[in-house]
């Protein structure tokens, strides 16, 4: 736990009904703990990670053997159940959040990636603000539903870091949302989930990522000389892109695009095309992609033009981009982790040497995650989440861009809208927006 100064708490006005809640809490707490055994704080919580490459300037030999990741937790469970929250000073109170991760099945090393991130910005935090984490396993607290249901429904909880699948999400909303706690999404970007006022959506949905293409498109190369190129199956991403750019050129291709070629040429030639937008996404679709990059590279006939494409072929290790030089290639981002960066270096560095491996970038997200709850609760405290619009994290490694969103139904939300164009030549990735 991190100690801090004192702050005012929320106060329903009778001292004897909130030690009433304090006592539910706690014993809620024991039962989860006991009950369900899926705090955080458990040995072997990391298992081994993927190894992951950096740029030349960052070579560095790799051990055989990588190791188990290892935390020196001083929030053990016998330490939570007699410090948590009755038998704490009064005088000593906290900002509390609650995480549910998914530290085992499907996406476990995203949420234990995660996790050390936090941990790692936790380890380093210098303020005398007061936090405490919580953390538990969601694979395993969603066979307790009642014990949740009713640890939820207490209002101990300041903001809650959701899961990452949908049902799990929107459990948590469910049970949550009358709490009056800020749930923080970190991954899900689902139409789905039953976002409301209180909710923050930190991962920007495929909206955010067209937006930001076609602005830059628009901006550098104009709407006329620009052209959306895809299969009859993204035509909803493509009128996503014309909302944003109505003056763009918009052509369809066959399942196979090599028999497109001869009109593909013409189209770029005629128009004098700069900048083609690819809106295919799923990863299901590489064939049909790489058959439609290399259309484009010979349908160009030795002319330079850009093409834009979405985070989702960024990192493919089947794509041998160095192949399409001339088209300028550009990846959307979320997340971009510019190696150049001082504070990327520094954190990269301090990871590698106390776990001999390379951080990922949920691990950096973990981090910023600590930094946003802890920079939020410092700034505004328990009221006035919304302003997270008006807040800048000076030192996060990513860039977030906060805006108000209403949904069809009319729900507002909170939603991340950064997105980063990234521009790959001379064999390196770089930020152009």
């Amino acid at each position: 736990m991190i100690l801090a100064k004192n702050h005012r708490r929320r106060s329903s006005g009778n001292k004897s009904g909130r030690s009433s809640n304090t006592i539910v809490l706690y014993l809620l707490m024991f039962m989860v703990l006991v009950n369900v055994q899926s705090c955080a704080f458990i040995e072997d919580l990391f298992g081994k990670k993927e190894e992951k490459t950096r740029p030349a300037d960052k070579e560095r030999e790799r051990k055989d053997e990588v190791k188990e990741v290892e935390w020196e937790d001083v929030t053990k469970e016998e330490e939570v159940i007699r410090e948590y929250p009755h038998k704490a000073d009064e005088k000593k109170e906290f900002f509390d959040v609650l995480c549910f991760l998914p530290l085992n099945g499907d996406h476990m090393q995203k949420g234990r990636d995660l996790y050390a991130g936090l941990k790692m910005a936790a380890n380093d935090y210098r303020s005398d603000l007061k936090i405490r984490f919580t953390t538990f396993d969601v694979n395993k607290v969603r066979k307790e539903p009642e014990i949740v249901r009713k640890l939820l429904s207490t209002p101990e909880f300041d903001m809650i870091i959701a899961p990452y699948a949908t049902a799990d999400v929107n459990q948590v909303i469910e049970l949550a949302k009358g709490s009056g706690a800020v749930i923080l999404s970190p991954w899900n970007t689902s139409s789905s989930v039953d976002r409301f006022k209180g909710y923050i959506q930190l991962n920007p949905g495929i909206e955010s990522h067209f937006k930001h293409i076609a602005d830059f498109s628009q901006r550098e190369f104009g709407a006329g000389r620009s052209v959306i190129i895809g299969a009859k199956k993204d035509a909803s991403s493509v009128e996503m892109l014309k909302q944003f750019s109505p003056g763009m050129n918009v052509y369809y291709t066959s399942s196979n695009p090599k028999n497109d070629f001869e009109e593909i040429s013409h189209l770029i030639s005629s128009k004098n095309i700069k900048s083609v937008i690819i809106p295919s996404w799923r990863s299901a679709d590489e064939s049909y992609f790489l058959s439609l990059l290399s259309t484009i590279n010979s349908a160009r006939q030795n002319q330079k033009i850009n093409v834009f494409m979405l985070a989702s072929w960024l990192n493919n290790d089947k794509i041998q981009y160095e192949q399409f030089r001339g088209m300028n290639l550009h990846f959307t981002n979320s997340r971009f982790i510019d190696y150049r960066r001082g504070a990327i270096q520094r954190f990269d560095d301090a990871y590698y040497q106390k776990f001999d491996f390379f951080a990922t970038e949920d691990v950096y997200y973990g981090h910023d995650i600590f930094l946003l709850a802890s920079g939020l609760f410092q700034k505004f405290g328990y009221e006035n989440m919304d302003q997270i619009v008006n807040f800048e994290c000076q030192d996060c490694l990513f860039r977030y861009d906060f805006v108000n969103q209403v949904e069809s139904g009319g729900n507002s939300f909170i939603q991340n809208d950064q997105v980063d164009i990234i521009s790959w030549e001379n064999y390196q990735y770089q930020r152009v927006n």
